[in-house]
């Protein structure tokens, strides 16, 4: 599964998914679809937990900080996994910084926050199940 454009200005991708008995592995891509060196699927540490802050590592880095406000593509390889959300956060923690994609009590999904934007993606950005939520901190999505 393959993203459209994105731009962000964080440093760490983080996921929530189930990889129990399978495995997630990530690769960046630039915006013309190239896989980036040091982001390729082949180098990134596979995630085979089921959780709900999961940092995506690869063996040279997991700080994604030289792609700030370059157009980038981010590619998922699920085996035997779900993929739930996915977002960029500017802190090791995984903070989302004002996206609550499931919402929660006195939530519908969006916290403002100034300096932030934040944006789900859909069926018709992705082609992925209206059922399935994405979110992300810092992040706009790009022609």
């Amino acid at each position: 599964m393959t993203t459209t454009k994105i731009l962000f200005s964080g440093k760490h991708l983080f996921v929530n998914a189930n990889a129990e008995g399978g495995q997630l592995t990530v690769e960046v891509l630039d915006g013309s679809g190239v896989t980036l060196r040091g982001f390729a699927a082949d180098r990134c540490i596979p995630i085979r937990a089921d959780g709900t802050r999961q940092m995506v590592r690869w063996q040279s880095s997991s700080d994604l900080s030289r792609l700030i406000g370059k157009p980038v593509r981010i590619r998922f390889y699920l085996v035997r996994a779900q993929l739930y959300s996915f977002w960029v956060s500017p802190s090791v923690s995984g903070e989302s910084l004002g996206c609550v994609a499931a919402g929660g009590p006195g939530l519908n999904g969006w916290v403002a926050r100034q300096h932030y934007q934040c944006r789900f993606l859909c069926e018709r950005n992705i082609g992925i199940p209206r059922t399935t939520s994405f979110w992300f901190a810092v992040l706009t999505i790009v022609g």
